[in-house]
């Protein structure tokens, strides 16, 4: 089993003004020889589960697709990166839906009219989830967006990208294929 967990360097979209307490704590903890910085959940670890409103469609939970290959993004309409990575998910997810890949797009948005415009411009097919108490944010513990989660079929997290480069593209490609041949 490969588990990578992979942040590049590169342009990241802090949330407003939340986030900065949480670089100074993340910066505390360090100081004070923290072994564990990494956001949640570990790569190696069970993805946390949770359950959310679609856009449209009512409630999806996680754990509903236990035996699939599922990735999950995280993402909001004024994050610049998101905005790069959303259509080349949606392209991987149009590709490869039919060999059991699921793509659940977690918005973080205070405004669900925002997340919704955004999605209907990039022409998203995969269902997007909002989250506008951030709690499965704060479940997952992200400090900055985007976050795009691979989860293997027995609900292991396998890969976790924080921000997204162009280049990220065929990386995901062969982990996705990695995963939906397993």
């Amino acid at each position: 089993m490969t588990v990578t967990r992979h942040i590049p360097r590169g342009p990241r979209c802090a949330a407003p003004a939340v986030w900065g307490r949480c670089l100074f704590a993340c910066t505390l903890l360090a100081f004070l020889g923290s072994s564990r910085l990494e956001a949640a959940p570990a790569v190696g670890e069970e993805a946390p589960d949770f359950a959310l409103k679609t856009f449209v469609d009512g409630n999806v939970r996680l754990s509903e697709f236990r035996g699939e290959v599922v990735v999950l993004n995280f993402w909001a309409a004024w994050c610049g990166p998101c905005q790069q990575e959303l259509p080349r998910l949606n392209d991987l997810f149009q590709r490869y839906q039919r060999a059991g890949l699921v793509m659940l797009g977690v918005n973080l948005d205070d405004d669900i009219g925002r997340a919704q415009d955004m999605s209907r411009r990039l022409g998203l097919a995969f269902p997007m989830l909002f989250d506008p108490a951030k709690a499965v944010g704060r479940l997952y513990e992200l400090d900055a967006l985007p976050v795009t989660v691979f989860i293997d079929r027995e609900g292991v997290v396998r890969h976790v990208h924080e921000t997204f480069r162009v280049e990220d593209g065929a990386v995901y490609l062969e982990q996705i294929r990695q995963l939906l041949d397993e």
